[in-house]
């Protein structure tokens, strides 16, 4: 999934979240579907990913001396 790294805590929140969006969309009943839930899981996975890809992309540029 992703690549991410469960043994890290901000990847495995993505993971989470991902697959509580999953699991949300793939609800027997379409009347159960909470938008407003998806969009904000979807808004949290953004910060958090955010943060990873800065960190990711610091040790970028020390490996390759950007």
């Amino acid at each position: 999934m992703l690549y991410l790294n469960s043994d890290e805590g901000d990847h495995k929140q993505i993971e989470n979240i991902i697959e509580n969006i999953y699991k949300h969309l793939h609800k027997d009943k379409l009347s159960e579907l909470n938008t407003s839930y998806v969009e904000s899981e979807l808004n949290e996975m953004i910060k958090i990913s955010k943060t990873v890809f800065k960190k990711e992309w610091k040790k970028s540029k020390k490996i390759f001396k950007i």
